[in-house]
């Protein structure tokens, strides 16, 4: 019988944007937000990437990143498919979601949420804000 036992989620990040470190086993996380400012609604801002660590699984997963407004659970944009690897209990898989041109049509909350073959595993929620002109 095969292990149908989802990934323990060790983390999850939304950010600007994230590095690999080429000199080390390690990644640079740029820009973490739990409110995302912009100037104006509707927006679309260059790029956002998602960080996600996943331990305590031991086979493959088709994972994607959808973006939900939380007030009426609107999909707004989605990731592209990854396919997770893991060939064991201890290891532990990392991903990064990059998604470009990313439209946020109102302030207001959204989630960032986490599918892995189809079935919502966890969510990251946060604030888009209008900022003011003096606050930049």
């Amino acid at each position: 019988m095969p292990d149908e036992t989802m990934p323990l989620v060790l983390s999850m990040v939304v950010c600007h944007e994230v590095r690999q470190n080429p000199d080390a086993d390690a990644v640079d996380i740029i820009g973490e937000f739990h409110a995302l400012g912009v100037e104006h609604f509707p927006c679309h801002v260059p790029m956002l990437a998602i960080y996600v660590q996943l331990g305590d699984a031991s086979r493959s997963f088709t994972a994607h990143i959808v973006c939900v407004r939380t007030r009426d659970d609107a999909p707004i944009f989605a990731s592209r498919d990854h396919l997770l690897q893991f060939r064991s209990r201890l290891e532990v898989v990392r991903a990064v979601f990059t998604i470009r041109d990313c439209p946020f049509p109102e302030a207001g909350e959204y989630s960032m949420q986490l599918w892995l073959n189809g079935a919502f595993v966890t969510e990251r929620r946060f604030h888009a804000v209008r900022i003011a002109e003096e606050d930049q």
